[in-house]
Parts: C-alpha cells; sequence; structure tokens
C-alpha cells in the first residue's frame, strides 16, 4: 500500500529532520508544530534499517559502519571487541543492539561531521549521544539494555 500525499509529506518532513543536523532540526519542529502544545519525539533503534526510506523521502544521506558479530558469555570481553572495532572502522562512536545470539553494531565514521550531529544519533543511545542530548530535549523514557525505544520532550523555547 502506497502512503497518501499528506502521509508522503509527513513522511518527508520527518526524514529530514531525522537526519540533518540535530540543532537545525529541532528549530524547524518547533516552528512547525508551534508553542501550542507538547512535543514529544518517539524513536527506536531500527529506524538505522530504515535509512535508504529516509533517503527515498528526501532525508540526507547518512553513512555509518555496520556489522554483526556473535555474542559471548563474556559480556565485558565483547564490549571491549566492540569499542575496539568502533575506534579501528570509525571513530568511537557506536551503538549495539543485541539481536538473538548476535550484537548487531553501528558505528559513525571517521571524520565524521554529518552522522555525528545528525538528530537520529542525538537521539538514538549511541554511546557519545548519552553523554549530553541536544539543548532543549529531555529523555521522558527508555527502555532497557540497550535503550531500544526512548521518547523525548522537545521544549518549546
Amino acid at each position: 500500500m502506497s502512503a497518501t500525499d499528506a502521509e508522503r509529506q509527513q513522511l518527508s518532513k520527518m526524514a529530514r529532520w531525522l537526519t540533518m543536523d540535530s540543532d537545525k532540526a529541532l528549530a524547524e519542529i518547533r516552528t512547525f508544530f508551534g508553542a501550542s502544545r507538547p512535543i514529544y519525539l518517539l524513536v527506536n533503534n531500527d529506524l538505522l534499517m530504515r535509512l535508504g526510506e529516509m533517503i527515498d523521502y528526501g532525508g540526507a544521506p547518512l553513512s555509518f559502519n555496520s556489522k554483526v558479530v556473535p555474542a559471548h558469555d563474556n559480556l565485558h570481553g565483547d564490549i571491549s571487541q566492540i569499542k575496539q572495532w568502533a575506534y579501528e572502522e570509525g571513530d568511537g562512536n557506536y551503538l549495539v543492539q543485541k539481536e538473538g545470539l548476535n550484537y548487531h553494531l553501528w558505528g559513525t565514521p571517521k571524520l565524521s561531521g554529518t552522522e555525528k550531529n545528525s538528530l537520529i544519533v542525538r537521539l538514538l543511545p549511541f554511546v557519545d549521544s548519552l553523554k549530553k542530548l541536544p539543548d532543549g530535549v529531555q529523555l521522558v523514557y527508555q527502555s532497557n539494555w540497550g535503550g531500544y525505544l526512548s521518547i523525548y520532550k522537545i521544549d518549546l523555547k
């Protein structure tokens, strides 16, 4: 089933916002929705699997390193291996999704500006994103292990 024109316009806006610079995206979101009611964003890690669709809807192309590795009984050893991969293949900023007996790893590339500052990376639980959210964004809810699902409230400034 294809999206209607109205749905396509909404999907296009969201794709653009998620893939653009987080500060610019948040300013556009505030302008678009206005100050009449609170603004909440729900994001989940599966958005990374939908990057191609976001580009199709007009989002900026983002490049991530990605790898699937087996999970072992030694969590600390796995984390060490994941961090090593993140620094060898990228700039050290990574997100881990547990999928059955494997981890799906996502990392931002070396010298990344576009990816690292995009709204999608700033809101998903990449290790650098967890250190500081964009200004005017509050985490309302995050699911356990890996922060698969997160809900944010955007201040109306």
